[in-house]
């Protein structure tokens, strides 16, 4: 293969070897990976790779996703350990280039695990999971690489630190690395992973526009966006680390921009007013871990109806209406004209519900205080007056969260199921 820095010609015609000639060759499968020459760098590879992340992800669908089975638990885990590491396969070097379908794909196969409707906002998605996107995952995974390059013995002999220097020198010693500034911010601002393949457009410098350069470019970017240019200035405070102290802060660090950006484009949609409410932290919910008896299970069908409702994505009268273009003020309920059918009114208080509402209280009185867990631990029985929460108390506790007085983690979970078997 020859990268030759303006044409494709071979400087070369014959490389001769034991009497036969080599063969030029445009592209070169090397540990799984395509390495090609001119056009998009690893386009080749992407494209097998999705193919094969594919056909995973169809694969443990049929295991029971699809119908309902298989519990959120372990749906995650399946795609954690059986679809991700197929899509993070050399990240560190193929992910300079953003790559939509593998967020798709996520996308996709989150709402299988939840069994939510498909126009579930992708934030909710995101949010009850507790997911990062892969366009964060490959920013983690690049940020680690760059740092075992410069921690350690010095091993400057080896193929990935050669290849490493000859790239920063080339990005170094040319006008791009300045001519196109790399403004620094803070995670808590919350912005996107930034390309730096984007800026090779701006630069008058032939070099910058190849992939030799690329990958520093994007390294850099990656650096100042979560606010650690000082690394990337000064590479031997990187000397005295380990690979687990380095790996730790890049995962707090990316994780907290994700989260900003999470949080950013929530509450700029409108079907997630209610969730903006409840959410604050992109970790997975406790009551998707309520384990059920399967299909036909109520704790399953009521595990359903409560991730819809809280993602606004349900056959309330506030997200129907919105079909039609009605005003927000208008959307009320047929059934019950008293105000407007949103879910803080639908659980609390529409009168047309009102025997079930007082049914789910005395259930979920009668699930606390015949906790003998509680009273072994706490030397006391647990009094639980459902009658006496106020508004907010209520709310939360049938959206999904839990209380402070209800301290005992099977207290907790008995409550959980006696709500979503309601």
């Amino acid at each position: 293969m020859s990268f030759h820095p303006r044409t494709n010609t071979h400087p070369d015609p014959q490389l001769p070897l034991a009497g036969k000639a080599i063969p030029w060759v445009s592209s070169y499968k090397y540990l799984g990976v395509d390495i090609e020459v001119g056009g998009r760098p690893f386009s080749a590879y992407r494209k097998r790779a999705l193919t094969r992340t594919h056909r995973a992800a169809m694969a443990i669908s049929a295991l029971g996703m699809y119908s309902g089975k298989s519990p959120v638990s372990i749906g995650v885990q399946m795609y954690k350990s059986l679809v991700q590491p197929l899509m993070e396969y050399a990240g560190e070097i193929v992910s300079l280039r953003p790559w939509r379908e593998g967020d798709q794909l996520q996308r996709l196969m989150g709402r299988r695990i939840l069994q939510c409707w498909s126009r579930t906002p992708t934030a909710a998605i995101m949010g009850e999971l507790g997911l990062l996107s892969m366009e964060a995952r490959y920013q983690q995974l690049r940020l680690s690489f760059w740092g075992r390059l410069h921690m350690g013995t010095n091993a400057d002999h080896h193929p990935p630190h050669i290849l490493y220097h000859a790239s920063l020198y080339a990005f170094t010693h040319t006008t791009a690395a300045s001519e196109v500034p790399v403004p620094s911010a803070s995670v808590s601002e919350g912005w996107s992973v930034r390309f730096a393949h984007e800026d090779r457009t701006h630069a008058t410098d032939v070099k910058m526009k190849l992939g030799l350069s690329l990958w520093p470019a994007q390294i850099k970017r990656d650096l100042y966006q979560l606010d650690l240019e000082s690394y990337w200035n000064n590479p031997a405070l990187l000397q005295s680390w380990t690979s687990q102290m380095w790996n730790d802060m890049i995962k707090k660090a990316v994780r907290d921009r994700e989260t900003a950006l999470w949080q950013r484009s929530m509450s700029s949609a409108p079907m997630l007013r209610t969730y903006c409410l409840l959410k604050e932290k992109l970790i997975v919910e406790p009551y998707l871990l309520i384990p059920h008896g399967g299909w036909n299970d109520r704790t399953l069908e009521g595990r359903r109806i409560l991730t819809r409702l809280r993602s606004g994505c349900h056959e309330l009268r506030i997200n129907t209406g919105r079909w039609e273009s009605l005003p927000v003020e208008e959307r009320i309920r047929r059934l019950c004209t008293e105000a407007v059918k949103d879910e803080r009114h639908f659980l609390l208080h529409c009168t047309f519900l009102d025997e079930e509402r007082t049914k789910l209280w005395h259930s979920i009185n009668a699930a606390c205080s015949q906790s003998a867990h509680h009273t072994l631990r706490y030397g006391q029985p647990l009094i639980i007056d459902a009658f006496g929460w106020s508004d907010d108390e209520r709310f939360t506790l049938l959206m999904g969260g839990m209380l402070p007085c209800i301290v005992a983690a099977k207290v907790e979970r008995k409550v959980r199921v006696v709500i979503m078997a309601a």
